[in-house]
């Protein structure tokens, strides 16, 4: 808790975070510009993989150089990376 907060005198948060979804897509696009990262999944033959992601580490500070596999829900909605 922020000092501010314990006083009484908390800021509202003004960052959004972005949506898992909308996340999960950005890495999923990123896989496609990293050469690196496809030749990964080449030799563990995971390239057929549908739904794969790749954080360069520009993405989120979380996952730096990593696959990544979004966790779908049963409606298909991305509720957690792996």
């Amino acid at each position: 808790m922020k000092a501010k907060a314990m006083i009484g005198q908390a800021e509202p948060l003004k960052v959004v975070p972005e949506s898992l979804a909308a996340l999960n897509a950005r890495m999923e696009s990123a896989l496609g510009r990293s050469s690196k990262a496809r030749v990964y999944l080449t030799e563990r033959r995971l390239a057929e993989l549908e739904k794969i992601g790749y954080n360069p580490g520009t993405i989120y500070k979380g996952l730096r150089q990593c696959v990544v596999f979004g966790l779908r829900d049963e409606a298909g909605e991305v509720v957690g990376l792996l």
